[in-house]
């Protein structure tokens, strides 16, 4: 069980409930990533990259959105709003201008004509209501800051693509996307150097790109580093800084399912309910969603229970024998036996070039007496008896095939003279029917070679099958030993 505690002002505490009310979700696409220079090589980089990206920056659960960025929304939808009314407007004065040059008599021409004057009127009035709203709104906004669940656009699994000459936050409002992810990848003296960021396409909301280096071959190295630096940018929370003690100090500890490095002791992250994860061999596995708010800085000490472990030794009966499983490894010619967890565990058996694997199910005990395990060790090799057994089938197959033919023309051959004999279409003498018994014979001689060579198919394909069993674990046996 781990132990998470907070050293710092604030105390530490789990909050089921947010502060901020949830509103509508802010949803993520992503588009190709440009490659700075058209190289075949690293093209399917563009497209790996953003995918990798979100399936990691997905883990941020929520973003606090501020009051310039619902400001700078509620205007671009008031803007295109009044846009639209006086392009519609535009229409309406030239639909009116149209009608003096109609070929209607004159009382029809006024007729449209107070009708269009009409219709211009109410669409005045309709732009000159939402120039109020636009001014009222400037005026004073007073837009709430909120929390919104992050989302993915298409589930993450389609990318974006944008039209020639068409505005980008106009596309993405249509669509119901909040920001689009997007990035450049150039190769910089053999390694990869990737921008990324997040754009809206809104006026005051800029977009900033974070950069990461490394090697081409390393991509999730890099994929995580660009992660790690668009968090707070996505989060868009204040930066806290997380100092992890760790016990075992061997633990590898994850943040919202990211390994972190905690060499150094700090980790920077954004504000909010984060889930800690730690793994240590011999240790039970701990996880725990943590809220940190209301400062900068939090001391976290954990502290991992320990397993029971068992003790086991191993008895192959072979000196030369090297014992794997788990993350141990034991020489039989030692008198140390393993401190194993129970349960099920799967190890191998290395003697010369010959492995023997094992299922070894580990009893929970606290008897202090130690256990030893038992394993029947293959005698050959199994990849050199599994190859030598399959192309042995493969040529007792192929025997088989290149028997039929001559066994089946054979056959043929002595039924249809048999048969034309007794019914007087050969000639009855001696060397004719000598003839036929020697065909007859040759035809009994070859199906006896062909049945020969089917049972011996069947036997290769069982000693196949026998030779592959050889790679399934074999289940060891336990007796007490007193140590």
């Amino acid at each position: 069980m781990s132990l998470i505690r907070r050293i710092s002002p604030a105390v530490l505490a789990f909050l089921f409930v947010s502060r901020l009310c949830a509103q509508d979700a802010w949803v993520i696409a992503a588009e190709e990533f440009s490659l700075t220079e058209p190289n075949p090589l690293y093209a399917p980089y563009s497209k790996a990259i953003p995918s990798l990206l979100l399936g990691r920056i997905s883990t941020v659960s929520s973003r606090m959105v501020l009051p310039d960025e619902l400001q700078a929304r509620k205007l671009k939808e008031l803007s295109d709003a009044k846009l639209a009314l006086v392009k519609s407007r535009s229409d309406l004065l030239l639909s009116r201008d149209k009608i003096l040059f109609s070929a209607e008599d004159d009382s029809e021409k006024e007729k449209k004509r107070r009708k269009a004057a009409d219709d211009i009127a109410a669409k005045q009035a309709e732009i000159d209501a939402k120039s109020k709203e636009i001014d009222v709104f400037l005026s004073d906004p007073s837009p709430q800051t909120s929390m919104r669940k992050i989302g993915l656009w298409k589930d993450g699994n389609q990318y974006w693509t944008r039209k020639e000459g068409a505005s980008l936050a106009s596309e993405l409002k249509a669509a119901g996307v909040s920001a689009l992810l997007t990035g450049t990848v150039e190769d910089i003296a053999g390694y990869a150097c990737v921008s990324a960021s997040f754009q809206t396409g809104l006026p005051g909301l800029p977009a900033e790109p974070v950069v990461a280096a490394g090697a081409w071959e390393d991509l999730d190295q890099l994929v995580t580093l660009l992660a790690l630096r668009l968090t707070p940018t996505l989060s868009n929370r204040p930066s806290v800084v997380l100092r992890i003690k760790a016990d075992p100090a061997e633990a590898r500890v994850f943040l919202d399912g990211s390994l972190l490095d905690i060499a150094d002791g700090e980790v920077r992250t954004h504000e909010g309910e984060h889930v800690l994860r730690v793994e240590a061999p011999g240790y039970r596995s701990a996880e725990k969603k943590a809220a940190f708010f209301d400062a900068s800085e939090f001391d976290v000490a954990i502290s991992l229970e320990p397993l029971q472990t068992v003790q086991v030794a191993f008895n192959p009966g072979s000196l030369d024998s090297t014992v794997y499983i788990h993350d141990k490894t034991l020489k039989t010619d030692s008198s140390s036996v393993l401190d194993l967890v129970p349960g099920e565990a799967v190890g191998n058996i290395e003697t010369g070039n010959v492995r023997t694997w094992f299922v070894l199910d580990i009893p929970s005990t606290e008897q202090e007496d130690a256990f030893e395990a038992q394993v029947r060790l293959n005698k050959t090799n199994t990849e050199k008896r599994m190859e030598k057994a399959r192309k042995t089938f493969y040529w007792s197959l192929g025997a088989l095939y290149l028997s039929l033919p001559p066994t089946l023309m054979l056959q043929g051959k002595s039924l249809n003279m048999y048969r034309a004999y007794n019914e007087g279409r050969l000639e009855q003498t001696a060397d004719i029917a000598e003839s036929i018994n020697a065909w007859t014979q040759a035809a009994a001689v070859s199906r006896g070679v062909s049945i020969g060579l089917g049972i011996n198919l069947a036997v290769q394909l069982v000693r196949y099958i026998l030779a592959a069993e050889q790679a399934v674990p074999r289940r060891a046996s336990f007796s007490a030993e007193k140590e």
